[in-house]
């Protein structure tokens, strides 16, 4: 399943419905995981696309296309060991 140019559609147009249909036409439900993963680890590698890229992932989520489990499970796929690594920080 290629992810890279949808992604990229919508960091250049922002349009979260769109994006979101486009999930919903793959009919892969079990597999919004993944693309959340991409996002993050995306959102991670270009600044940029930060923002347009949590602001659709918050708008999947509150309109329940992609749900809190399948977004935990992205967060982990994505950061492996994350809540341990800042638990181990001291604060600044």
């Amino acid at each position: 399943m290629r992810l890279g140019l949808p992604r990229q559609e919508y960091i250049a147009s922002e349009d979260k419905a769109e994006a979101a249909r486009c999930l919903r036409e793959l009919a892969v439900p079990f597999f919004h995981h993944e693309v959340v993963k991409q996002a993050l680890l995306l959102a991670m590698e270009a600044p940029s696309a930060e923002a347009p890229l949590l602001a659709l992932l918050a708008h999947m989520a509150g309109t329940g296309l992609v749900s809190g489990s399948q977004m935990e499970k992205a967060r982990a796929l994505a950061c492996p060991g994350r809540e341990i690594a800042l638990l181990q920080q001291p604060p600044a």
